[in-house]
This record gives C-alpha cells, structure tokens and sequence, in this order.
C-alpha cells in the first residue's frame, strides 16, 4: 500500500486499478476517441474514476500471445516455448505458432538459434538448416541491410564464426552455402530459392535416439 501511494503521490500512477475483463459485446469507437472492442476481447483496465470521466474507464486491450511471467516459465518448461522475438518486439516464436501456420501449407523462415532444432524435431517439425557462410568480402555485399538492423560487418563475421563449429552437433543433416557462391543480394535470394526447393524433396535423416 505505501507503494502504491508514493506512487501516486509523484503521478508514477494515477490509480490503484488493475485487473482484467473479457468483453461480452461489441463496441464501436466513440466520438470522444474511446476504442472500440470486439467480443472475447481481453482488456487490462488501469483507472476506474479517471478524473474528469466518471463513466469511462482507462484500459489497453491485450494481445492474445502476450503471457504472464509464469505462463511464459510454465511454456519454456514445455518446451512451447522456442525463443524470444529480436530486441524490441514483445513476443515469443512458439511450437504453436509455427504449426498454425503450417497447417495452411506455408512454409516459414524461422529466425532461430541452432538450440531450437531438437525441440521442434520433438514435435515432429523438420526445419530445412541453410548455412551462409561469410568473409570479409561477402560481408560487405550485405552492408546495406546489416545497417539497417543496426549491425556491422565485424559482428556478422563474429557470428558466423561462432556459429559454424556448432552445425556438426546438429541432430539432422544441414546445407552449407559457400560466400564465394553469389555475388549479390538478389543473386543470394536466387541461390537459397533452388537450396530449399532441393531440400524439400530430400528424404529427413534424424539422430535415433530422438525417438
């Protein structure tokens, strides 16, 4: 409670409401800008008497894939859980993700670590492993879209060196890519569309004692 109360008393917060409803209509947008919700929706009120609107409420609605923290602990657990989104997204590539949109015959590009690949064999998901090789040189051609993401040439190398020795622990066999096999960007996504198309009729050899 005292808190709570310093908190309000430096406007940290302006009320000790937290809690969560799950709507039983549909409301459209207010003239006064107030959201419009949709049926099952989940919404986090925060203020109940927020000053000056005595028959609003504050609330933010909730993303469906957003877990608690035990929820999350209780998923990693399980192992439902794969790995984290990158830096600056909130939210998790889950076993469950991945198979719904399997099941509409997609196929995704999972921006996961090599630690992912027993768990998602587990589950009877068999992802095609494509490694880029890197050099100094190869690194350069892809000095546009690693500056984009706030990378440089240094830590790509860095990556791609750490990362190789651990392709031979794999459970599953892996295709190499070779730097000096494209010479551009566009060349790059032409040479890794024939990968995955002869990957894809490869028979799937696994480690037996997966089972």
């Amino acid at each position: 409670y005292e808190a709570l109360l310093q908190q309000l008393q430096t406007s940290e917060t302006s009320s000790g409401d937290s809690f969560y409803i799950r709507v039983n209509l549909s409301i459209p947008a207010g003239a006064g800008g107030t959201m419009a919700v949709s049926c099952n929706d989940v919404l986090h009120v925060t203020n109940t008497l927020p000053a000056g609107a005595d028959d609003l409420w504050h609330a933010s609605r909730v993303h469906p894939q957003v877990l608690s923290s035990s929820e999350q602990a209780a998923r990693v657990q399980r192992s439902e859980i794969l790995e984290e989104c990158e830096q600056g997204e909130n939210g998790f590539y889950t076993l469950r993700s991945v198979d719904k949109i399997m099941k509409k015959g997609i196929h995704c590009v999972l921006p996961l670590g090599m630690d992912c690949v027993r768990r998602l064999h587990r589950f009877n998901i068999f992802p095609i492993i494509i490694f880029i090789g890197q050099s100094a040189r190869s690194a350069r051609k892809l000095r546009s879209k690693l500056q984009r993401h706030n990378q440089s040439e240094e830590q790509l190398l860095a990556c791609s060196r750490s990362e190789e020795p651990m392709l031979d622990k794999l459970p599953c066999l892996y295709h190499n890519m070779s730097p000096d096999s494209w010479c551009d960007q566009t060349s790059l996504l032409n040479a890794l569309r024939t990968v995955i198309w002869e990957e894809q009729r490869r028979i799937v050899w696994v480690e037996p004692d997966l089972w």
